[in-house]
């Protein structure tokens, strides 16, 4: 500035906040002060577009999933200050917020930027200042609560970004069960309750938002639900637990005494799995109060039938009546103890590989003979027989020749000669023998 004209005059003058100031002269020391009286005293006032950007920062660094916390949005002038006069102006300017996506709910039912921003839109302000309620689903602070996550943009591109990152994410309350299958090949049901042990199913408890998380549940929780095959039959599921005491160094268990115990893990997994069923099934864990397994988040298991599971025989006559002496052919139908017909070329081959028998099992083992005795009922012995692979359905022989007895319940009895399984004829195959 130059006085040597005793007057000097500045133009354009900038100044970053909006305060009012006054003009002061440094110089020599001996100078001639500036009196007040005779200093001009300019105001600078802020107007909408002073805001140089916002600061925008959690209050704490611990959160629980699902549950509010704040954030506090400051705004700012370009000289770092906050606008703290002026709310009427700030309360004008429409903003949009945004949560980076790490935040979304595992379980997908609730998404960070759409059910835990506030709401779009002008703000109300408090000398500058504004707590917003946000809400995080993921409970992991390494994935979630990193800074740049939480961010606001106003309608004029100023932006306001977390340097503070959340330390701790806890989970909510316990709310269900998932249910997930491991499996590294087919998964059988056999009679015996023959252990897969390739097959494990993991089950996790978890929060609302599908958090894993531990809690004092315990207990028998388990049990099995059919999601399709024989209604007629239900079958016995069993396995293995790593818990103490429900370990498979003896014998294996039915799930239901299975005790699982999820205060010092989310998991508990059960093993070996054995069912007897060619059903589908889910296993279920429920608390007995609200937390249960919801069908859709529990793996099916298929249980498929395998050779050389036959329970049982269905040994059907071809006609209500015969002749004496006629040759009929009865069918045979191998099943599985759900009454699964065993079918399929493996089924096939298997059966056709055996070898059957028919007994006359009648009162002194003769009432199927002629009446003059000149011809006895031959019991069939070691026969083959071939199966169909599509129906299951075989064909065996049979001839009475006593037109006096008919057959009755229980006098034909039908048998392999590996498996044990045994038949006799019911009320349903009695023959009228004319």
């Amino acid at each position: 500035m130059d006085l040597q004209n005793n007057s000097s005059v500045t133009r354009n003058i900038n100044y970053q906040v909006g305060h009012t100031i006054k003009f002061g002269f440094v110089g020599d020391p001996q100078s001639i002060p500036i009196e007040d009286a005779n200093s001009v005293q300019p105001s600078f006032s802020l107007v909408k577009k002073t805001v140089a950007d916002y600061v925008f920062e959690p209050l704490s660094t611990t959160v629980t999933t699902g549950t509010n916390f704040t954030v506090r949005m400051t705004a700012r002038d370009g000289g770092g200050n906050t606008i703290d006069y002026g709310d009427a102006v700030l309360e004008t300017i429409s903003n949009t917020f945004n949560t980076n996506s790490a935040c979304d709910a595992p379980r997908g039912n609730y998404l960070a930027d759409t059910n835990g921003d506030p709401t779009n839109g002008t703000l109300d302000y408090t000398s500058g200042v504004v707590d917003l309620n946000y809400q995080v689903y993921l409970a992991n602070a390494a994935s979630c609560g990193l800074a740049g996550h939480f961010n606001v943009t106003d309608e004029n591109a100023r932006v306001g970004n977390n340097t503070t990152v959340l330390s701790t994410i806890n989970t909510n309350v316990s709310e269900h069960f998932i249910t997930t299958l491991s499996t590294g090949g087919a998964i059988n049901a056999t009679a015996a309750l023959t252990a897969q042990t390739s097959t494990s199913v993991t089950v996790t408890l978890r929060d609302l938002y599908g958090n894993p998380r531990t809690d004092t549940i315990s207990g028998n929780l388990l049990s099995l639900r059919k999601i399709s095959g024989y209604s007629s039959v239900n079958g016995t599921l069993n396995g293995c637990s790593p818990v103490s005491g429900d370990g498979c160094a003896g014998a294996a268990q039915s799930i239901t005494a299975i005790n699982v115990d999820f205060s010092a893990s989310s998991t508990q997994v059960i093993y070996d799995l054995a069912y007897d069923v060619a059903d589908t099934i889910e296993i279920r864990a429920f608390d007995g109060g609200t937390i249960d397994t919801l069908a859709a988040e529990a793996d099916n298991i298929a249980m498929t039938t395998v050779p050389a599971t036959i329970d049982s025989y269905t040994f059907t006559r071809p006609s209500a009546s015969a002749v004496a002496g006629a040759t009929l052919s009865w069918q045979v139908i191998a099943k599985d103890n759900a009454g699964n017909t065993l079918t399929g070329a493996a089924n096939k081959a298997m059966l056709d590989g055996l070898l059957y028998n028919i007994t006359d099992q009648s009162t002194g083992s003769n009432q199927m003979d002629s009446p003059d005795a000149s011809v006895a009922f031959a019991d069939v012995s070691n026969q083959a027989i071939t199966f169909n692979s599509g129906t299951g359905v075989g064909l065996i022989d049979v001839i009475a020749y006593n037109s006096t007895n008919d057959i009755q319940v229980g006098w034909l009895q039908f048998s392999d000669n590996t498996t044990a399984v045994t038949t006799t004829n019911d009320a349903s195959n009695t023959m009228d023998i004319t």
